[in-house]
Order: structure tokens, then C-alpha cells, then sequence
């Protein structure tokens, strides 16, 4: 098995998930952190380690990473995968578990000696630059946040040998949304129609992306966002417009 250890926060559900099942089947060490508890095997590989812990509650946080360790050895990459689900007040949901764990949990894994070649990537938003319909100002507010202070890590952890980046999606087809999207045709078609690549992305697409990040292959990459979108967020809105109506000229 592969010295490497990613610890995923957030890695029970979509792109979090299939990251973990990625790297497990490349022999590599695999922590996943979530709200649930669940074993590696319900996760889709038996070798993946996993902790349950609400990480919006700070009394959570200071053994998650000693315990993660303990199981797998030293984390070489660390990935945030967690998402505010919109229960209670969305500012204080937002922050607690977007900002707020996302800096005690850096903070903590980064305090001691000996982090060269190590990765932190971030998952956001194309709601961190464009609005999504839908999603409340907190939403827009705490992905705009976080892409800041990736670049802020990325600086200050740089000198030390950590990289830091973020990965920003469009909506991708996850294993508990695939049956509805697929189901409406019409939606589909639409998306066929207006995403430059022709379809939606996959919460594997997302998963491979960022383990490009963490690991040595991207050992001169650091403080980006790499937007994966299929190209959507390229077109102006008018020439969306004229070829969904059939004005293209």
C-alpha cells in the first residue's frame, strides 16, 4: 500500500465519495470524514478508513486529526468536501462549516514541522465568482470566501512546502441526484444544448481533478482555481439565449 494518506472532509456523498473510492483503488490511504457513520465498504472500497464527527461543532475538531492519523499515518493531502445542507440559519451554517471548520481544520494540520510535498484543495463553487439561482447570498458569500483564502494559504504555507488550491464545479451528476436528472429528459437536453462540452460533468470527473491536486503532478501548482464547468461559464448569456431559441446566426 502507498505511504500517500488523503484525509477527506466531507467524503460520505458525491464528489467526496468518489474521490475516496479513486484513490483506495490505487492502493492509496484513505480517511473520509462525515456526519454519518458508515464503513469503507458501504463507501465502495473496504480499505477506506472512516471517522464520524460533525465538524460544525469545534469540540469535534481537535482529536479528528490525531485519530485520523493514528489509523492511516501522516495525511500527504487533505481535501474539503463538506457542504452546508441548509439546516437552521444559513449564515451560521455557512459559517460554521464552511469557513469555520475549514480554518481550524488548516490551521490544525498545519501547525507542526515536516510538511513539505503536502496538498490542501478545496472544493467550491462556480457561486464563489457567478450567481446560482437558488442559492441564498450566505451560499455565494462563504465560496467567495473560501477561494480568498486559498490564496491566502497558498502564500503563507508555500514557504513550508504545502500547496493549496481550490476545484469550483458546475452542477455534476452525483449517484443520489443521477436518477432525477436523467429523468428529465427535457433538462438534459438543455444542458446538452448549452454546455460548450455537450452534457453535465460527474462527481468522478470533479474526484479526478482534484486528485490530480494532491498529488506530485501538480507539485508547481498552487493558490488556483481550476474551474470545472464543461465551459459553461465561458458564454456570454445573450449567445445562450440565441441558440436555446434558435437565433444562433
Amino acid at each position: 500500500m502507498s505511504t500517500r494518506h488523503t484525509l477527506i472532509i466531507g467524503g460520505t456523498r458525491g464528489g467526496g465519495r468518489a474521490l475516496a473510492r479513486l484513490l483506495a483503488g490505487r492502493g492509496e490511504r484513505v480517511t473520509v470524514v462525515g456526519r454519518r457513520p458508515v464503513t469503507g465498504a458501504e463507501l465502495g472500497h473496504p480499505a477506506i478508513a472512516t471517522i464520524a464527527a460533525d465538524i460544525s461543532d469545534p469540540a469535534a475538531l481537535p482529536g479528528l486529526l490525531a485519530a485520523a492519523e493514528a489509523g492511516q499515518g501522516p495525511w500527504t493531502a487533505l481535501a474539503f468536501f463538506q457542504k452546508f445542507r441548509g439546516e437552521g440559519d444559513p449564515w451560521e451554517g455557512e459559517w460554521k462549516v464552511s469557513i469555520e471548520a475549514t480554518r481550524r481544520l488548516v490551521d490544525a494540520a498545519t501547525a507542526g514541522p515536516g510538511l513539505e510535498g503536502r496538498a490542501i484543495v478545496v472544493i467550491g463553487s462556480i457561486g464563489g465568482r457567478w450567481l446560482l439561482a437558488g442559492q441564498p447570498v450566505s451560499y455565494h458569500a462563504a465560496k467567495a470566501a473560501l477561494e480568498q483564502m486559498v490564496r491566502c494559504w497558498a502564500v503563507q504555507l508555500g514557504p513550508r512546502g504545502v500547496r493549496v488550491n481550490m476545484v469550483s464545479p458546475h452542477l455534476v451528476l452525483k449517484e443520489e441526484s443521477a436518477d432525477f436528472y436523467r429523468g428529465h429528459t427535457r433538462l438534459m437536453a438543455l444542458f446538452k444544448d448549452i454546455i460548450p462540452l455537450g452534457r453535465m460533468g460527474t462527481a468522478e470527473e470533479v474526484a479526478q481533478v482534484v486528485a490530480f491536486l494532491c498529488s506530485s503532478h501538480a507539485s508547481y501548482v498552487t493558490g488556483q482555481n481550476l474551474v470545472v464547468d464543461g465551459g459553461i461559464t465561458l458564454a456570454a448569456v445573450d449567445g445562450v439565449v440565441r441558440r436555446v431559441i434558435g437565433m444562433e446566426r
